[in-house]
């Protein structure tokens, strides 16, 4: 057994280990969109929000409480709403293969929560969610993210963050981080409600903000 003393160090070496690990944390340096953006600087004109329920607004109480129409105010662009209930990343590849007319200068990406539900292979879900963006990508958009993480692994957070370092893409990792938990920013078990999308529409503008403003600082 241990002695004292024994018990004293080894308790203090733990209390070290974690006030290092914690400070690593804290002062890191952020690596999120640190690569190089597609696309950029953004063009003049609107913003597209593509993707599933998210998008569609489900759960917010008026049209306008929904996250595109938050977006719209924050971001004061004109956000066009192209979201279907229930799709994953595969049938969001298909749609807008088969509608070229889904083009922005802008278009956010909300896709990978209904995979996540019904179980799809994360390599599946990578692979539908690249050739959404090289296909946005080849309509000169600049595309963003909005990740959804899994509550029960971390990996899904990281394979998001390498796939959009390898194509180009602006990330808003873990979208829903505080929501999803949070009885009182949701509508359902799975929706936001609208100060959940509030948030959420926060997140992305904070994120956004400063590819737009190369844009509005240009010489005209």
């Amino acid at each position: 057994m241990l002695s004292t003393r024994g018990k004293t160090l080894l308790v203090g070496g733990l209390v070290a280990v974690f006030a290092t690990v914690l400070l690593y944390r804290l002062l890191r340096p952020e690596t999120v969109n640190t690569w190089p953006i597609t696309n950029l600087p953004v063009r003049d004109g609107g913003i597209l929000c593509f993707g599933d329920s998210l998008v569609a607004g489900v759960g917010a109480e008026t049209k306008d409480r929904a996250y595109p129409a938050q977006l719209q105010d924050l971001l004061r662009r004109k956000v066009v709403a192209v979201g279907t209930l229930g799709q994953t990343a595969e049938e969001g590849l298909k749609k807008l293969q088969k509608d070229p007319r889904l083009r922005a200068p802008v278009v956010i990406v909300t896709l990978g929560g209904n995979d996540l539900m019904n179980r799809v292979e994360l390599e599946d879900t990578l692979d539908a969610l690249r050739g959404i963006f090289t296909e946005l990508q080849g309509r000169r958009a600049v595309v963003v993210f909005t990740g959804i993480d899994s509550p029960m692994s971390s990996t899904r957070g990281e394979k998001y963050e390498q796939l959009c370092r390898e194509t180009g893409v602006i990330l808003v990792p873990n979208i829903l981080k505080g929501i999803f938990r949070n009885e009182d920013l949701k509508a359902d078990t799975v929706h936001p409600n609208g100060d959940g999308y509030a948030i959420f529409a926060q997140r992305v503008a904070d994120t956004l903000l400063p590819y737009l403003e190369v844009v509005a600082k240009k010489p005209r």
